[in-house]
């Protein structure tokens, strides 16, 4: 299927790449390592990051 979200995350520990192909909600979540989740909302077009607690 074609890709739909491509990311590039730079952070302190590594440059992270993340790619969604296809589409079975109107959301998507991503793991950034042990540090926190980035949430895309396709119809809003938002994205949140949210940092783990600590």
């Amino acid at each position: 299927s074609p890709q739909v979200l491509e990311m590039s995350i730079g952070g302190p520990e590594a440059p992270q790449r993340l790619a969604l192909r296809g589409r079975a909600d109107t959301t998507a979540t991503f793991s950034i390592g042990s540090t926190g989740i980035v949430v895309y909302d396709y119809q809003r077009l938002l994205i949140a990051y949210k940092p783990a607690p600590g």
